[in-house]
């Protein structure tokens, strides 16, 4: 038979821990704002924000490579399959095997892709400056430029 000790009380954990100043909590809020003012301004394309950031990839850097799409938005290679279905059926983009690598495809934007985003550019620029809205323009340069280094991408 076992006896258990008798427990000492115990300091209250997170006492002093506000939650509204976490950095992890913080920034799911951003994020969650950020989804939020993107759905409501332009669920008119139907585009959710990856295959979006996607078809702007492909604009920029027309054919590029799956793990190059991969590395630039920072979508995984699982979910981007996905992605590449849905806007090959949509006829948003064209997947081709790789000339360069057999083993490899590689995307394209078509026409019918340009001209949606095309539509969307001035919706875009409505999304951005209502999620930096808040913000002195100073304030609005030096966000951008600690989300940049906290993403990793500075």
């Amino acid at each position: 038979m076992t006896t258990r000790k008798a427990e000492r009380p115990r300091a209250t954990p997170f006492k002093d821990f506000d939650i509204t100043s976490a950095p992890g909590h913080l920034l799911r809020r951003c994020h969650q704002r950020s989804h939020e003012l993107y759905n409501e301004v332009t669920a008119e394309f139907g585009l959710t924000r990856q295959q979006f950031a996607l078809l702007l990839a492909l604009l920029q850097r027309p054919g590029s490579s799956v793990q190059e799409i991969t590395d630039l938005t920072g979508v995984d290679r699982n979910t981007l399959g996905g992605i590449v279905t849905r806007l090959e059926a949509k006829k948003l983009l064209d997947r081709r095997r790789s000339d360069r690598d057999a083993r490899a495809y590689e995307l394209q934007i078509t026409p019918t892709g340009i001209a949606l985003l095309a539509e969307m550019e001035a919706a875009i620029a409505t999304v951005g400056n209502r999620i930096l809205e808040p913000l002195t323009p100073t304030e609005r340069a030096d966000f951008l430029r600690y989300a940049r280094k906290l993403a990793g991408l500075d």
